[in-house]
């Protein structure tokens, strides 16, 4: 079973602009205004990320160097390294904010559950009024539990993808060639 290979090719004047971006030059037409991870990652951004990645770097001649091949695959394997291990403490901080505001929701909820049954059981005001407060308190109960909710099921959504991107990133052949 061969494996399958999402292949992208990487353009770059200086091989430091695989971390940062290019320099702006008023009068010289330019492609490109971000660095080469930056294209990278937004390049894998619409994939299943399913398939390995294998990056061609094209340099001008006098860019190549006898071991730049293996500095390159080095520097970039401890970009991601430090990328993923902010992404993961992102995370970490993600959930333990959703656990604290899941808390101050369900206490928030059951404030609402013990107002909402205490005016349920007044029989004194009119039944609009009754029922605007009852059925108020018990919505309003529910919505506190709206921005919890989503910052435990959804928030993280995003941050994995790109931890995962990462990874992938990290995981990437590379082979650095010339460009004319």
């Amino acid at each position: 079973m061969t494996d399958s290979y999402y292949n992208f090719s990487l353009k770059l004047d200086k091989i430091e602009y695989l971390f940062k971006d290019p320099e702006f030059d008023l009068f010289r037409p330019q492609t490109e205004s971000s660095s080469g991870i930056e294209r990278i990652v937004n390049q894998l951004k619409p994939t299943s990320l399913t398939e390995k990645v294998r990056t061609t770097i094209l340099l001008p001649n006098h860019q190549l160097s006898e071991n730049l091949e293996k500095s390159v695959v080095n520097a970039l394997q401890h970009y991601c390294n430090n990328k993923i291990e902010n992404i993961s403490n992102d995370i970490t901080s993600l959930r333990g904010r959703g656990i604290r505001a899941l808390q101050r929701g369900l206490l928030f909820l059951a404030v609402c559950l013990v107002i909402s049954t205490l005016f349920d059981k007044i029989e004194y005001l009119p039944i609009l009024v009754h029922r605007f407060l009852n059925e108020g308190f018990l919505i309003a109960g529910w919505v506190g539990l709206w921005y919890p909710i989503e910052l435990l099921l959804y928030e993280w959504g995003p941050l994995k993808r790109q931890k995962q991107i990462y990874e992938m990133i990290k995981d990437m052949e590379i082979k650095i060639t010339t460009h004319s």
